[in-house]
C-alpha cells in the first residue's frame, strides 16, 4: 500500500508521500485572448477564431465560427499543438479543451490558452470539480464568475514525480477514450431520436385539407430589444437564445435568464401566454428559424434583439400548440429556405415568415393531431431522458476517475 500524506488543499485531500502540490502559474503560462474587432470578423476567412461555443467535449469543434483574413502581429494569440484552451467567463467558464492537432487558428478575448510541459497532465486536472468549485469560490459564487490569469495561477494540482506523469496521462488517454466512446454512441442515439421527434411532426399537414392563406393574415410580428445588463435596477425575466435549447415549450420562470434593467420596458415587449418566439440571428445558422412557445407566464417577460416575437391574432381558426408544432417541423424549415433562396439562412425577418403560406385545417383536426403527437413526443422524450442519465453517470465515473488518478488515490501502474 502506498504511503500518504495530507496535501494541505481540501480539494485534494492526501496525496502519496513522494508527491507535491504545486500552484499553476509555476509550471505553465497563461494568454489572454485577443479583442478582436468586429469588422475584422469574417464568414469567408482563412485563419479561424475560437469562440467559447467550440471547445466542446475536451476538444477544439469549428462550428461556423468567424474568422479574420490577416494574422500580422497574431502570433502570440495562435493556438498550438498540446496547448489547453478554456472558458474565460460565460455559463461554461473554467470549460477545457485540449489541441492535439495542428490547427492554425486564434482566441478571442472570452478564451484563454494555457501552455505547459505538463500539458495533457494539467489538462486532466483541470477537468475535476475542484477546479470549478474553486472557480466559484475565487468569484463569491458570483452570477457571473470569470477566470483572470491570476485566478488560474494560484489553481494548486497535486504532481507526481516526472516519471510516473507520461504514465497517468497515457493510462487516463485509454481510459477516457473508452468513456468517451460509450458517451458518443449514447449521444447519437440521442441525435437520431431528436431527428425522429421532429420527423413526426409533418404527420400532421400530410394530405390535409382547409384553408390556404399567409403566416402574415392571421398573426403580428414584432422584433425584440437589445439590452444592457447594468447589474443594477429592476431585475426581469428574459428570452434569450441560449434559452431556447431543444425545448418546444417554456413554462417555468427559472427557464429564462434575467436581466437587471434601469429604464421601463414597454408593454409591446412584454411576452404573453401563447406567444411564439422564434431565434432571428445567431452565429449558428442552424438555430436560425428555431421556434419555442412561453407559457404559464404570470410575471414580467421579455425577449432579446436577436429574436422575433410571433402572436397568433386568430384562435378561432388555428390553435397555438398546432402553430407550434408545425413551425418546429422539417417541412416548415423547408418553407424558410425556400423563401430564403437557399440553406444557409443568416437571419430570418418578419417579411419573409408573414408570407409563408400553410393549409389551415379544421380546428377539431389540428387539436386531435396534437394530442396524439403530444403523446408520441412523450414517449421519445422519455427514451431520450434514459439515454442522456446512462451518459451523466458515464461522466460521473469518468471525472471520479480521473480526481482519484491526478491526486495519486488510484495507482497506475506502467
Amino acid at each position: 500500500m502506498r504511503k500518504m500524506k495530507d496535501s494541505g488543499v481540501e480539494w485534494i485531500g492526501e496525496i502519496p508521500s513522494d508527491w507535491e502540490i504545486k500552484k499553476c502559474k509555476y509550471l505553465s503560462s497563461f494568454i489572454n485572448g485577443y479583442a478582436f474587432d468586429s469588422k475584422d470578423l469574417k464568414l469567408d476567412y482563412i485563419y479561424p477564431v475560437i469562440r467559447i461555443g467550440d471547445i466542446k467535449n475536451g476538444k477544439i469543434e469549428l462550428n461556423n465560427c468567424q474568422g479574420i483574413n490577416n494574422n500580422d502581429g497574431l502570433d502570440f494569440y495562435k493556438v498550438k499543438n498540446k496547448d489547453i484552451l478554456i472558458a474565460m467567463s460565460g455559463a461554461t467558464v473554467g470549460k477545457v479543451g485540449y489541441n492535439d492537432t495542428d490547427l492554425i487558428a486564434y482566441i478571442n478575448q472570452r478564451v484563454g490558452i494555457i501552455r505547459s510541459y505538463y500539458s495533457k497532465y494539467l489538462y486532466y486536472s483541470l477537468n475535476t470539480s475542484g477546479f470549478l468549485e474553486y472557480i466559484l469560490l475565487m468569484n463569491n459564487s458570483s452570477a457571473q464568475p470569470n477566470i483572470s490569469s491570476a485566478i488560474y495561477g494560484n489553481f494548486f494540482i497535486a504532481l507526481p514525480k516526472n516519471a510516473n506523469v507520461n504514465s497517468i496521462v497515457r493510462y487516463l488517454d485509454n481510459k477516457c477514450s473508452k468513456i468517451d466512446s460509450i458517451i458518443e454512441n449514447q449521444q447519437r442515439i440521442i441525435d437520431k431520436l431528436k431527428e425522429y421527434k421532429l420527423s413526426i411532426l409533418d404527420e400532421m399537414t400530410n394530405g390535409i385539407q382547409g384553408i390556404r392563406c399567409n403566416l402574415g393574415l392571421i398573426s403580428s410580428f414584432k422584433n425584440g430589444l437589445n439590452f444592457t445588463d447594468n447589474q443594477e435596477g429592476k431585475m426581469i425575466s428574459f428570452l434569450g437564445v441560449g434559452d431556447f435549447k431543444d425545448y418546444f415549450v417554456l413554462d417555468e420562470k427559472n427557464m429564462f435568464s434575467r436581466l437587471f434593467l434601469s429604464d421601463e420596458i414597454s408593454q409591446d415587449y412584454m411576452l404573453k401566454n401563447g406567444d411564439i418566439i422564434f431565434v432571428r440571428s445567431n452565429g449558428s445558422k442552424e438555430l436560425v428559424g428555431r421556434a419555442v412557445m412561453v407559457n404559464n407566464i404570470d410575471y414580467p417577460l421579455t425577449y432579446s434583439g436577436f429574436c422575433i416575437r410571433y402572436r397568433n391574432n386568430r384562435k378561432d381558426l388555428v390553435d397555438d400548440e398546432y402553430l407550434l408544432f408545425y413551425f418546429r417541423s422539417p417541412k416548415f424549415r423547408k418553407e424558410i429556405e425556400k423563401n430564403s433562396q437557399g440553406s444557409n439562412i443568416n437571419n430570418l425577418n418578419q417579411e419573409l415568415l408573414s408570407h409563408i403560406s400553410f393549409v389551415i385545417p379544421d380546428l377539431q383536426y389540428q387539436r386531435e393531431k396534437v394530442a396524439e403527437l403530444k403523446q408520441k413526443i412523450k414517449s421519445i422524450d422519455k427514451a431520450i431522458e434514459t439515454k442522456i442519465e446512462i451518459i451523466r453517470k458515464v461522466e460521473a465515473y469518468k471525472k471520479s476517475l480521473i480526481y482519484e488518478v491526478v491526486t495519486g488515490k488510484k495507482e497506475v501502474t506502467t
